[in-house]
């Protein structure tokens, strides 16, 4: 209809400040801003002029019309703020996430390629004050490394401080990882054990016993012994069984009695936190 000229005007919208073209001899604007995900936003002037650039068509229209006729809850000087504003400025959408990296690399071969398109993107542009600024701040950081060395009369190359730093940053996240409590040991450990089809015990005395045919992070999902279904938090467990048993409710019987026969036997041996730090020192001096 618009490329026919049947609509001599069109209201102004979100879609329209997307930039579809929908050239009309006149556009009317009703408001200032927008409905968005996070609420109402106020248009920027890139958007409003992208709606106003659909009035006039080409070809047909020597003048393309505007109409303001915001709404009793719109601030008419803003519309008029907005049309004078200078556009905003350019900002790039590109991303450099993995699966884009892979697409790349799968396409050209070499992450030599890879990079020099990388280089020759807006992103890229617009950033590279930053990038000669943070180089900037390296080079100073070194150059106080190589004057400390030399002060201190310590003959080792600045990279291998650099080296040293990063692993000296690894080993403490490592150490942070690492259990400083028993509970802490405890829990870790249930959820590398606790799986669909092990039977587990709710609480120390090991009464109440439960199949478990679900597990989330920290939630498990399973069938009692007289059939009922229970949902409970994994730090609710006190001990857990070696045997895996199917799921299937007519066997649930089969598994709760090898259980009750041989309990003591079957139990998974709980962690003693020396043995999980032990583990994670293991890990640091690696």
């Amino acid at each position: 209809m618009l490329s026919a000229g049947l609509l001599d005007a069109i209201f102004a919208t979100t879609t329209v400040a997307a930039g579809v073209d929908f050239p009309a001899r006149t556009v009317v604007v009703t408001c200032a801003d927008r409905r968005s995900a996070s609420g109402w936003q106020s248009l920027t002037a890139s958007e409003l002029q992208q709606m106003t650039g659909r009035a006039g068509r080409r070809g047909k229209d020597r003048v393309g019309f505007i109409v303001a006729a915001p709404g009793p809850h719109q601030n008419p000087q803003s519309i008029t703020e907005l049309l004078r504003a200078p556009p905003d400025d350019l900002e790039s959408r590109f991303r450099a996430t993995y699966t884009s990296l892979l697409n790349l690399l799968d396409a050209f071969g070499s992450f030599a390629q890879v990079r020099e398109i990388a280089e020759q993107s807006f992103a890229h542009r617009n950033l590279l004050p930053r990038i000669h600024e943070l180089q900037n701040v390296r080079d100073e950081n070194e150059q106080r490394i190589r004057e400390a060395l030399e002060h201190a009369d310590v003959n080792v190359p600045t990279s291998a401080v650099l080296g040293l730093e990063r692993l000296a940053g690894a080993r403490s996240r490592l150490l942070e990882l690492a259990p400083q409590t028993r509970w802490e040991a405890f829990v870790r450990w249930l959820r590398e054990v606790v799986q669909p089809g092990r039977v587990v015990a709710i609480g120390r005395s090991g009464r109440r016993l439960v199949l478990v045919t679900a597990r989330s992070h920290d939630g498990v999902t399973g069938m009692r012994e007289d059939g009922r279904l229970a949902s409970f938090p994994l730090e609710r467990i006190g001990r857990v069984f070696a045997p895996m048993f199917s799921t299937q409710s007519e066997k649930t019987d089969e598994a709760f009695d090898e259980i009750h026969e041989r309990g003591g036997q079957l139990a998974l041996p709980e962690p003693r936190l020396r043995d999980a730090q032990t583990s994670e020192a293991d890990s640091i001096k690696l």
